[in-house]
């Protein structure tokens, strides 16, 4: 049998180590892996049976070059792992099967839902599911409205950009009161933001790049579900309950079962038709009730977590996506995560130097 050749896209991206580990602990002789990522010293480069350094998703060139590397290739999947590539990948499928090759990505009227943050909350509302109170702007003057709706001075909000990833163009608005005792009691975080800051920021640019989602904050614990759907039915739903959490990557967490959220995740599926891996985040409101944050319609970052709970999602996405049968696994509950920062090294030539 000709081994079948998988192009990850976000090569350099956090979770593509651990997605890589999932892959090798499969052992399957039948694929081979190759990936892409617009940094040319990813630094998960070595690890792939080949490599290719390709433009940013914004790039005109980004669709052509992927398109190459698929045909010279013979990809037989095309798996992206970037947030802002997926639009363009899933819209332009058919040019990707016309050279063979399977693109693991919804089609594309449900990208526009599920990738768009504002789109997919006001979706869920209409559909009568429970989601956070949100609000969208175009302009500063709406936010601001937006905001005192939600009770700024008095309640703390979130500006959230709406389609995006990885805290890029997110930030929580505190009271004054509140940020005081940030500033004294706790180390920087990024996400933490006055309103007089994010005022300066939405104002100066005019129009807007992009809506902005206007959220009531979320401050309780945060719990991700990791899916792999298939028309509409969940295949593997598994959850893990952040720990500690640094620039939206999970740090530490902990396998668990939620019955709530992970019914929630399977009526979204259901709603909306949903394929593929799928990520689901949630945070608890100032009740403890668990709200919908986003849904990441690709591997997340913190998959790994899944395998070592006996869920290898990576490798049965995959599977999945190629119409390959597989029996369903037994999740292991109460399995801890903790993430640690690892070196690597390479000479003037580029060559992995081992010590």
């Amino acid at each position: 049998m000709k081994r079948k050749t998988i192009l990850f896209t976000g090569g350099g991206s956090p979770g593509m180590p651990g997605i890589l580990h999932c892959l090798k602990y499969a052992n399957d002789p039948n694929f081979r892996y190759i990936g892409a990522d617009m940094n040319p010293y990813a630094s998960c480069r070595h690890q792939f049976d080949a490599f290719y350094p390709i433009p940013a998703a914004k790039s005109p060139d980004f669709l052509d070059k992927i398109l190459e590397i698929c045909e010279k290739e013979s990809v037989d999947l095309l798996v992206p792992c970037v947030t802002r590539e997926i639009h363009t990948l899933s819209k332009n499928k058919e040019k990707f099967k016309e050279i063979g090759t399977t693109v693991a990505a919804m089609d594309y009227d449900k990208i526009e839902i599920v990738n768009n943050k504002a789109n997919l909350l006001s979706e869920l509302k209409k559909k009568g599911m429970e989601v956070p109170e949100f609000y969208v702007a175009e302009k500063w003057e709406q936010a601001e409205e937006y905001a005192k709706k939600l009770g700024y001075p008095n309640n703390s909000f979130c500006v959230k950009q709406e389609i995006g990833n990885g805290s890029r163009a997110i930030r929580v608005i505190l009271p004054y009161d509140e940020m005081a005792t940030e500033f004294f009691e706790n180390k920087p975080n990024g996400m933490i933001c006055s309103y007089s800051d994010i005022e300066g920021i939405l104002k100066s640019i005019n129009p807007w790049p992009c809506r902005m989602v206007i959220m009531e904050n979320l401050p309780g614990f945060e719990f991700s579900v990791d899916i792999l759907a298939k028309d509409g039915e969940v295949i593997l739903s598994i959850g893990r309950r952040s720990v500690v959490v640094v620039s939206s990557n999970p740090m530490q967490c902990v396998i668990e079962k939620n019955e709530y959220i992970e019914n929630y995740c399977k009526d979204v599926v259901k709603k909306l038709n949903l394929s593929g891996n799928i990520g689901f985040d949630f945070k608890c409101d100032k009740n403890g009730i668990p709200r919908l944050l986003e849904v990441n319609p690709r591997l997340t970052g913190a998959i790994v977590s899944c395998c070592a709970a006996g869920v290898n999602l990576p490798y049965l996405g995959i599977l999945s996506w190629l119409n390959m049968n597989f029996e369903l696994p037994k999740i292991n509950y109460g399995v801890r995560m903790i993430r640690r920062h690892e070196e690597i090294f390479f000479d003037k030539n580029d060559n992995l130097i081992s010590f």
